[in-house]
């Protein structure tokens, strides 16, 4: 386990088909395309905040090429959290589902 005190990533949300964003989509097509946008990207950082910028339904992000900041643990929602903390740096991970939706998440530091 890679456990750090503060992460910054970067995420790729498809939320439900009711998203306001207009970007939604049920979970089995949401998960599909996140697995074709992670096939693309190959954990390239450009690559992910273009894609992020196209497709991400997450309104705070989705203009600054799904940069979330930096951030500590227990901020995100468990799943997406466990990730950021436990998994390896400068790779993409994913599809990670959680009640806001399907994520792709990028780790790019940990401290």
């Amino acid at each position: 386990m890679l456990v750090g005190w503060l992460v910054t990533a970067s995420h790729i949300l498809i939320g439900p088909s009711t998203s306001v964003t207009g970007r939604g989509m049920i979970q089995e097509e949401a998960t599909e395309k996140l697995i074709q946008l992670k096939e693309y990207i190959q954990d390239d950082p450009e690559k992910f905040a273009q894609a992020a910028n196209e497709h991400s339904s997450c309104r705070a992000t989705n203009t600054k090429g799904g940069d979330l900041g930096q951030f500590g643990p227990g901020i995100m929602v468990g799943p997406f959290d466990k990730v950021c903390f436990e998994e390896e740096v400068g790779k993409v991970h994913g599809p990670i589902s959680t009640p806001f939706g399907e994520h792709l998440i990028l780790i790019r530091e940990r401290l």
